[in-house]
């Protein structure tokens, strides 16, 4: 049965948004729990006036509607939607418009706007400065040209002196990037929490505001991490700005150097301090492949999964299980921390630490 654009607009949208549209149009009801329920009812007032919907959407409901439609249009993650953040309401209406009635452009602009499609998959977000994504310029840089054919070795050791000036990365966080590093160590280190889920929005330096974290708050003390991602290409990023914030670590401990290894595609290293391996990869390998001490109570002491949305799938979210057995903190990174029904968005937050409210989960947005 097809589904009206009108339902696929609202079913992308957050419960809490559907209640802030109910009470626009129909005012004189009870508001609903259940989401099914809000968007039956919103359908029925709208009568399939999708226009009428999306003039009333704000421009991040509308980004985040574009996303998810862009996802469903692409599912294999073949090519990415780049620039979102700087798109105007008028741009992102008519990017919706378009994914619902079913067209994907070739590579290039999207639409006539400042969206653009790339078919390369090679960034891990929008290419803007801090001032368009409305944010401070100190240290928020953009999120890198990662690319998949990057010269970067299935391990190595990085260690002051041996890396060249232009890949070190000296610029200072951001506030709310320190910020951000705070709640971390309050609910992860302070307050005993297992896991939680960091959110910035697409732009806002995430792996940076991560990898400096891991650096000052575990590599330095001689622990070890486990990096997750579903892509090649954002494994690479990662392992760039691991290279690029390295003296991070030196700066707070005597500790001066540190091992990288990769697990993913034909990369198959076990032992660093730091492992960045694809979800794919880490699925059939047993956990104490990655022990590099007999004696070793637990093999990481916190596991990053990097677009931590895609962890509520079963397969995926028991490899997590598997890592939060042994007693490793668990942290995960997305712009979205949420997902299509309210269902899988409930098993995500679980998954990363929710008990009895789903906000118990995110740590810091």
């Amino acid at each position: 049965m097809r589904v009206s654009p009108t339902r696929r607009v609202l079913e992308h949208l957050l419960v809490n948004d559907l209640r802030s549209l109910w009470r626009i149009f129909r005012p004189q009801h009870t508001v609903p729990r259940r989401k099914d329920e809000l968007v039956r009812g919103i359908v029925r007032s709208l009568r399939g006036d999708v226009e009428e919907l999306l003039a009333r959407l704000s421009r991040e409901q509308l980004r985040r509607v574009v996303e998810w439609l862009w996802e469903e249009a692409i599912p294999d993650g073949s090519a990415r939607l780049v620039h979102v953040s700087r798109a105007t309401r008028d741009e992102l209406r008519l990017a919706v418009r378009t994914l619902l009635e079913g067209d994907v452009p070739e590579e290039g602009p999207f639409v006539g706007g400042r969206i653009e499609v790339r078919f390369d998959a090679s960034i891990e977000g929008d290419e803007c400065s801090p001032e368009e994504a409305g944010m401070p310029s100190t240290g928020l840089i953009e999120e890198g040209e990662a690319s998949s054919k990057a010269n970067l070795p299935s391990y190595e050791v990085i260690h002051q002196g041996n890396l060249e000036d232009g890949e070190l990365m000296e610029v200072n966080l951001a506030d709310f990037q320190i910020e951000a590093q705070q709640a971390l160590d309050e609910a992860l280190l302070s307050n005993g929490r297992q896991a939680g889920i960091l959110t910035l929005p697409t732009g806002g330096g995430k792996t940076l505001t991560t990898v400096d974290w891991l650096l000052t708050r575990f590599i330095a003390t001689g622990k070890r991490v486990l990096w997750l991602c579903h892509r090649t290409e954002l494994l690479d990023h990662a392992h760039q700005t691991v290279r690029s914030r390295a003296w991070r670590a030196w700066t707070v401990s005597e500790r001066r150097n540190f091992s990288v290894s990769r697990l993913d595609g034909k990369r198959k290293h076990y032992g660093g301090d730091i492992v960045l391996a694809s979800v794919q990869s880490v699925q059939n390998v047993p956990i104490h492949k990655f022990r590099v001490r007999r004696d070793q109570e637990r093999p990481f002491d916190v596991v990053v999964w990097d677009e931590a949305h895609r962890a509520a799938a079963k397969e995926w979210s028991r490899i997590l299980k598997r890592y939060q057995d042994t007693g490793c903190l668990a942290l995960g990174l997305t712009a979205t921390p949420f997902r299509r029904t309210d269902k899988e968005s409930a098993r995500l937050l679980k998954l990363f630490g929710a008990r009895h409210e789903p906000q118990e989960a995110i740590l810091y947005e």
